[in-house]
Parts: C-alpha cells; structure tokens; sequence
C-alpha cells in the first residue's frame, strides 16, 4: 500500500485502478476464508486513508465523514475502494454460509449436489449483497441529512451522486483506444468535482488576443453525466 501510494502521488489513476479493481480483492480473499477480527485490518485502513486516498486526490480529507463516504462502493457516492474493517465482519460468515452443502458433503464423505451447491451459495450471496446494500443506502440517506453546514458542498454533491448515475468513470478501465486515459489533472479534478473540493487545475490559453479558460474534459464529462 505504501509503494501504491508513492505511485498514486505521479498516476493517481493508475494506482486507482489498481487498487480499486486488484489488490483490496487481494486482502477480501483472506478476509473471505479466514476468520479474523474486524481490528486486524485497522493498520490496512489507516494506510488507505492517511497515505493513499490523500496521493490520489491530492486535496486534503480533514474528517472521518469524508473518509467514510469515500471507502463505499461507487453507486453510494464512494471510490469503489471498500472499508477492510468493515468488509471483515461480513466477508468470512458469507462465504461460510455459502459453502454449506459442500462442507457437509466433504465432511459427511457424501457425494456433492453440484446444483444444490451452486443454487445455494448463489442465493447466500445476493441475500449478502442485498443486505450491504440496503445498510449502504441507509447509511447514506444519514449522512446527508446530518451533514454539518461547513460541508454543504459535500452534501450537495452526495445526494447528486446517489440520485443519479454519475459514477460510470470510477469502474471503466483505462484503455488508451477508448481514450479513457486521465491524466493526473484530470483525474483529480474528476475526484474534486465529485466531492465538493477546489478543483486543482485550470489552464489558461491565449488565442488571437483573447484569454481562455480551459479545464480538462474528463471531469466535465464525469459531472454532466448525472
């Protein structure tokens, strides 16, 4: 995390995505098959939020409410980079409620009902997903209406991006022949329009006499897009 950090300091949007989309699924693995208190991870998260959500924004996060909002998944007006403290307390009972038929049938020295298993850990799953998403949802719905009046931009933005699909750009992978490459302009002006934050960069362009302001496009689109 620490070497991802110094990288997201010069490509911010590379080492989102390689955080984002490989190594917290890293650590989910572990949290998945082995049981282990939520404050294992708390070193893990400190560095998220003190070293790296710093180096890729590049704006200051002065509150445990920014942090929070950030560390959800992206339809809930988060990163898509998830709270390894409170993944670990879900992760490891939803794999092992999953994983029943085939226990049972390693344990009983049965044979396997592939389907029964598939069925059955399918449904365990979505019955996960749509518990973490309803608590995801809820929690949202709080913060915005308790939202302190200093972060009303926040807010502001918080219930825009929860009312709207505007968070596509945060998943889509950066393939240079889909032109979806963002500097690291860019991709902070992107993180700054989304949060309510000071955008960082503004180029000015002198054509035939007259001064123009040009902001790179990428966070534009990311703020029409809701």
């Amino acid at each position: 995390m620490q070497k991802l950090s110094q990288v997201g300091k010069q490509d911010p949007h590379a080492a989102f995505i390689a955080m984002s989309k490989s190594l917290q699924n890293e650590w989910n693995y572990i949290q998945r098959v082995v049981c282990a208190k939520e404050e294992t991870f708390l070193t893990l998260k400190e560095v998220i939020c003190l070293n790296f959500l710093p180096a890729i924004s590049g704006f200051e996060i002065s509150n445990s409410i920014e942090f929070d909002i950030m560390l959800r998944p992206t339809r809930f007006g988060g990163t898509g980079i998830r709270d390894p403290v409170k993944t670990a307390a879900t992760s490891y009972q939803t794999s092992f409620d999953a994983s029943y038929i085939l226990s049972e049938s390693i344990l009983k020295g049965c044979p396997l009902d592939i389907n029964a298993h598939n069925i059955h850990s399918k449904k365990i799953a979505q019955q996960s997903k749509n518990l973490q998403e309803e608590k995801h949802q809820n929690d949202v719905n709080h913060l915005i209406d308790v939202l302190p009046e200093q972060l009303c931009d926040l807010k502001q933005e918080l219930s825009r991006i929860t009312s709207h699909k505007c968070s596509a750009w945060l998943s889509a992978n950066p393939w240079e022949d889909a032109y979806f490459v963002m500097t690291s302009e860019e991709f902070r002006d992107a993180l700054a329009c989304r949060y309510g934050k000071k955008l960082q960069e503004h180029y000015k362009l002198c054509v035939m006499g007259v001064v123009k302001i040009s902001i790179p496009i990428m966070p534009l689109l990311a703020k029409m897009e809701g």
